[in-house]
């Protein structure tokens, strides 16, 4: 699964080139992103896709020296689950 960005998400993209999940965000400010939705296709479901796609959002806000509000329930309790995401955390 290839991890693509774009503007306000990042998506997966299996090797047939389909679209297999999604998580979008917002700009809240310049310093702060909503993370508001997170998706994947039932076929892709238990593989993992949801979580690569939080982290690699999560990464490029690291990056960035930014802060997310998890305002998805999915990502909220990720962001519970794994320590290394609070200092992420707005």
């Amino acid at each position: 699964m290839e991890i693509k960005k774009a503007s306000n998400r990042h998506y997966g993209i299996d090797d047939s080139g389909k679209e297999q999940g999604e998580v979008t965000f917002s700009e809240r400010n310049d310093h702060t992103i909503v993370i508001d939705h997170t998706y994947v296709e039932e076929e892709a479901r238990g593989t993992g896709l949801a979580e690569q796609l939080v982290d690699s959002v999560v990464q490029e806000v690291k990056r960035q020296n930014k802060k997310i509000v998890p305002a998805c329930p999915f990502v909220a309790a990720l962001f519970k689950k794994k320590a290394e995401y609070r200092e992420v955390q707005a």
